[in-house]
């Protein structure tokens, strides 16, 4: 049985962002007959705030978890200590154990890439970096305090780590033309589990009338989110019939709720299947970014809003990579990024335009199911990775990954 070490400081239980993707990247591996080790941390994501490990016992995975520093709120120094910390842990964890025959790790944390490369070195193993995100263009784009002054190092880290590797694997288009290399394409796949309620049903539980539109924002609640033009624009849609909700974790959910209070729901993080029926349950699924946020990442909740079938409206610079997928998609509409004018404007349109609307979630609904399905996606990472290991066959179907 041939041993995948995979190096990625987000995993499960965290349910959103790239820990959906590494641990539905473990499984598919280990379903496919591989002897699979994770090095990881502690849980920490979206809340940034580290909880407690649960057991991992599934087939074929062994999780290796470390205590590193988990900063509960996000400045350069402060994001400096988490990458280091992930550094120093992980090195320790990657170098225990029986030899692997191939490596992989997922950046960010920009660490985890290098932590994947240093075990290649020590175990003599081919190594496989997937970015998830730029972590250089991020430090310059997402508005954390300081953070512009590591844009520059972080790129020549991810360069470096790159260099380094023996095959690299983005999953945003954009992000080739950041590497000074060939790279794999590969797409994020949309994770869905069977809704618990259907939307009238789950209307009623969170809440929502029948006869307002609701406008949901489901994910993480960052400074790259600029949720601020959300509230602004809620405030001016008051007594209008449109209810602003957003919905999830993140380091700036306290201070949105303190301003956003009385204009803006608030929902917490669902599990599985709730999450579903919550975004069934909406009829407009709103994504905020700031404008300076163009190359950095591709929202990963999109393969959740387009499964979906709802239209979608993203605030969002006209070269970013979410504008780009939300053309390809033809599902939704874009909106001026920090502009909360625009989007009042937007979504008072949408609220007369019910077939509009209908016609622009069933795009997106035919766009999941053509592009980003399971069963078409991951057979692309299980050729990633049997490219990786000379060219070994899949042992299970894609269809059977959910996260």
């Amino acid at each position: 049985m041939s041993r995948v070490l995979l190096v990625s400081s987000y995993f499960r239980p965290d349910r959103t962002g790239v820990a959906v993707y590494s641990s539905g990247l473990a499984r598919m591996l280990a379903e496919e007959g591989y002897d699979v080790t994770v090095v990881t941390g502690m849980p920490h994501y979206p809340g940034w705030r580290r909880g407690t490990a649960p057991r991992d016992d599934r087939p074929g995975i062994e999780v290796r978890r470390h205590r590193h520093y988990v900063p509960r709120r996000q400045t350069a120094p402060r994001r400096v200590a988490y990458e280091a910390g992930f550094l120093a842990g992980g090195l320790r964890l990657a170098r225990r154990g029986p030899r692997p025959d191939l490596v992989i790790g997922v950046s960010p944390c920009l660490a985890s890439a290098h932590v994947a490369i240093a075990a290649g070195r020590v175990h003599r193993a081919p190594v496989g970096i997937v970015f998830q995100d730029l972590l250089g263009r991020a430090s310059a784009e997402a508005g954390v305090r300081g953070a512009a002054s590591l844009a520059r190092p972080a790129a020549m880290l991810e360069r470096a780590a790159a260099g380094a590797a023996t095959t690299v694997a983005v999953t945003s288009p954009g992000f080739a033309s950041f590497f000074d290399r060939e790279v794999v394409s590969l797409r994020n796949w949309a994770v869905r589990t069977a809704p618990d309620l259907e939307p009238a049903a789950a209307r009623a539980r969170l809440g929502w009338r029948e006869d307002e539109l609701v406008c949901l924002h489901a994910g993480n609640m960052g400074q790259k989110q600029s949720l601020d033009s959300v509230i602004d624009a809620a405030g001016r849609l008051g007594g209008r019939g449109i209810r602003m909700v957003l919905a999830g974790g993140g380091n700036d959910r306290g201070r949105l709720e303190h301003r956003g209070q009385g204009v803006v729901s608030f929902e917490g993080v669902q599990p599985a299947g709730e999450f579903e029926a919550m975004l069934g349950a909406a009829d407009v699924l709103l994504l905020s970014q700031r404008a300076s946020v163009r190359g950095m990442s591709l929202a990963s909740r999109l393969t959740a809003y387009f499964a979906a079938g709802r239209p979608v409206v993203a605030a969002a610079a006209p070269g970013s990579e979410v504008a780009a997928e939300v053309r390809r998609s033809e599902a939704g509409v874009l909106v001026a990024p920090d502009d909360p004018e625009d989007l009042a404007k937007t979504l008072l349109a949408l609220r007369e335009a019910p077939a509009r609307r209908a016609a622009l979630g069933a795009a997106g609904a035919a766009y999941a199911a053509r592009e980003l399905a399971p069963g078409v996606v991951l057979p692309r990472w299980s050729a990633f990775v049997a490219g990786l290991h000379g060219g070994r066959e899949r042992r299970a179907p894609a269809e059977s990954i959910a996260a």
